[in-house]
């Protein structure tokens, strides 16, 4: 759980059970844990060889992974082109497999490369405990972030955990007319690698669970900091009869705190780009089966179900997370236009009026590879969107 240490919240003690499943996955690496000791008097060489090696092996136990699901991803690609026939009842679900397997592995990729740099999360992780304590030093509650986390951690997680699940049984319910939706999956592989299949099969669940989960904490955990600082600013304009000098401290802090995002969307701005493209397709051609009345079997009816589900929930728990980040981010600026000037000198009113025109022309908050910026109204676009698709695919059917 989030704890608070020094009247801080450490998040890399929070995020301790994350990185644990991460380092038996092979997506995460500690430069604390793999950075060579030489300071020893006796041994030196021979203890420094030893966690080089470790380091070594770690880095090709990482590699491994990582073919793995792009090899994965291969295969697929393969089958979209050599299965036979190429145009049949399953093909639509061989593409949302495939995009399913590119998503996971993008994803996966992006979160390793992040940790991998020296300038990457690790770097995060220090600005925001120097945030949380200044915070904290401004009469920001650090406690409030661990509560509210731990409760929308375990609601991510249950959600993921159906959708892998529900996927699975819906594999495994094979009816009679069910065989080209195995040989869909499996193609062109054979029923030769089976259990290699089944596994590469989990490894990529657990691995979208866990870099999507991870991407959900982080991001929420930004958001109620942001909430925190709003209320504190929202309290002083409406309780002060002159302008307040501790406003410059909490319009500082937060301007830190907007570095950190902008921190952070170097990463998760492929992360919501993968999902908003590749989930949008699936969903596409969900909608197409379902009109076109391609989906025959039980088997593929339910598998085709559980992948728009996966897909909705993609779209809506990623698009809410970060335009709930993006609102929390301009949230002081209602109170600020009603800011009294008061007993104030020329410098400090010039300071709040930047920060205002900062928030005001500025587009802090998570991006899809800062094209797209996520705020409320993206959700709706996106469904608006898919609408369109189904009606015009629905004039043409009929």
């Amino acid at each position: 759980m989030a704890t608070v240490i020094q009247n801080y919240c450490d998040l890399k003690v929070f995020l301790k059970p994350y990185f644990r499943v991460m380092a038996i996955l092979g997506i995460h690496y500690s430069p604390d844990e793999s950075t060579p000791v030489e300071t020893f008097a006796v041994g030196t060489s021979k203890r420094t060889k030893m966690l080089r090696w470790k380091k070594i092996a770690y880095k090709a136990y990482q590699l491994i992974v990582l073919l793995l699901i792009w090899l994965h991803v291969l295969r697929y690609t393969v089958c979209l082109f050599i299965a036979k026939p190429i145009i049949s009842k399953s093909s639509v679900y061989r593409l949302c497999v495939f995009c399913y397997c590119l998503h996971a592995s993008i994803t996966t990729t992006v979160i390793l490369w992040m940790f991998s740099k020296e300038d990457g999360f690790y770097r995060f992780i220090d600005q925001w405990n120097g945030v949380s304590k200044k915070a904290a030093s401004l009469g920001c509650k650090q406690e409030v972030i661990g509560k509210q986390v731990r409760r929308t951690t375990r609601v991510l997680l249950l959600a993921m955990v159906i959708v892998n699940c529900t996927g699975g049984v819906g594999f495994l319910i094979n009816t009679k007319d069910g065989n080209e939706l195995i040989k869909a999956t499996l193609a062109p592989f054979g029923y030769s690698l089976v259990g290699l299949t089944y596994g590469l099969y989990i490894l990529q669940a657990i691995l979208w669970a866990c870099s999507l989960s991870f991407f959900a904490v982080v991001t929420k955990c930004l958001t109620l900091q942001f909430k925190l600082v709003s209320q504190e600013i929202t309290g002083l304009v409406n309780t002060a009869s002159s302008f307040p000098g501790k406003i410059l401290q909490f319009t500082r802090l937060h301007l830190e705190m907007c570095d950190l995002v902008d921190l952070l969307n170097q990463y998760y701005k492929y992360i919501l780009a993968s999902t908003f493209l590749l989930n949008i397709i699936v969903l596409l051609c969900v909608g197409y089966s379902v009109i076109k009345s391609a989906l025959m079997n039980l088997s593929l009816i339910l598998m085709m179900a559980t992948i728009s589900v996966h897909g909705i929930y993609n779209l809506v728990s990623l698009s809410l997370l970060s335009a709930n980040l993006h609102e929390q981010v301009h949230k002081p600026l209602p109170s600020l236009y009603k800011l009294r000037g008061q007993n104030a000198n020329l410098e400090d009113v010039l300071e709040v009026n930047l920060f205002i025109a900062k928030l005001q022309e500025s587009s802090v908050g998570i991006t899809a590879m800062d094209i797209l910026l996520v705020k409320n109204g993206t959700l709706l676009t996106l469904f608006g969107v898919f609408l369109t698709y189904l009606f015009v695919v629905i004039q043409f059917s009929l």
